[in-house]
């Protein structure tokens, strides 16, 4: 019995000396909001987990290979057909290249894709 009233006290103590915590755990609340909207955390790659609700749409991805390709290069954009993890890209080079050319930078666009979007398989197509 005196075991019994001992950890009852124990417990009863415990709890009265943590309500005096509400700023810490106010605090510890901002800190995992601000984490969550945190939105550096995204499905790029296909070894982590998506930790955001967000899901991407394939919009979301033609938008990404357009934005790749304006950026990283001076070609222009074409159609892009996204189906399941293949992706057909056209891009406008400007002129006419010969076929070593064309290899050359086919190998450029696919490797500035995949570091873009490393989930998708590319196919792309250079026109003049």
């Amino acid at each position: 019995m005196k075991h019994l009233i001992i950890i009852l006290f124990t417990a009863f103590l415990v709890t009265a000396c943590n309500q005096g915590n509400n700023s810490q755990e106010a605090q510890s609340k901002k800190e995992w909001a601000e984490l969550e909207n945190y939105e550096e955390f995204t499905d790029q790659n296909p070894n982590f987990l998506n930790t955001t609700n967000k899901q991407t749409a394939v919009k979301d991805d033609a938008a990404k290979i357009e934005e790749i390709i304006n950026v990283k290069t001076p070609y222009k954009p074409g159609n892009i057909v996204i189906s399941g993890k293949d992706a057909w890209v056209t891009v406008y080079v400007g002129k006419e290249y010969n076929v070593h050319e064309k290899k050359k930078i086919i190998k450029n666009l696919n490797e500035a894709f995949y570091e873009g979007l490393p989930r998708l398989q590319f196919h792309v197509n250079v026109k003049p």
